[in-house]
This record gives structure tokens, C-alpha cells and sequence, in this order.
């Protein structure tokens, strides 16, 4: 899928991967943490729930480390799993998910998934 395919289907997904996981996002934060806060969880809740949506379609869609990091090179994110995410780029989304789901609970101040 091309990146201009990407934005259209997966526009929040397109633009984490890429606007805020841009080549030098490590010159602007400490590490992923820092960018995840900054990026994702300081949004509202509508922008979570529509990411969150769209990263379990991407996971649906590319179910390996090796196709989902081959779509990750082919839009040009600045995000490298061997670097940033040592587990894999499948462990480290559905963490993300996680987090994001439990960002979305009335407990957690957010809104019911």
C-alpha cells in the first residue's frame, strides 16, 4: 500500500507513523515514551479512539513483524523496531493498543471503548 493509500484509510495510523515517528523524531524527544505522551495520549479522546481503531485494522491487515515493518519502511516512518522496539513491531502495536484501550476507560478519565 502506498503512503497516499495509507493516509486515506488509515489517516491518524499514517500520521503517527510518520509526522510525529519522522526520520529525526529523536532529536525532539527522549525516546518513544516521550513521543507517545506527547503525540497520543495528550489527545483527546476521539483522536485515541480513531487510532486505536485503525491500528487494530493495520494489525488485522499486516499480522507479521516482517510485513508490518516492510508497510512502516515503505511510507517512511522514522520508527525501527530494532532500535525503538526490540520485542517487534506486532508486541510493540498491540501494547500501544492496550495503553490506548485502558486511556479510553471512564477510569482512566476517558470514554468507553
Amino acid at each position: 500500500m502506498t503512503f497516499f493509500e495509507m493516509t486515506e484509510r488509515y489517516p491518524e495510523f499514517t500520521a503517527l507513523m510518520t509526522a510525529s515517528f519522522n526520520y529525526d523524531w529523536r532529536d525532539d524527544f527522549a525516546d518513544v515514551e516521550a513521543l507517545l505522551q506527547s503525540d497520543v495520549f495528550s489527545q483527546p479522546p476521539e483522536h485515541r479512539q480513531q487510532l486505536l481503531r485503525e491500528i487494530d485494522a493495520v494489525l488485522e491487515s499486516y499480522p507479521s513483524d516482517e510485513v508490518l515493518g516492510r508497510l512502516l519502511a515503505d511510507i517512511g516512518s522514522g520508527f525501527a523496531a530494532a532500535i525503538d522496539a526490540p520485542s517487534g513491531e506486532i508486541s510493540w502495536m498491540s501494547s500501544l493498543v492496550s495503553r490506548l484501550r485502558t486511556s479510553l476507560t471512564p477510569e482512566a478519565g476517558g470514554e468507553a471503548c
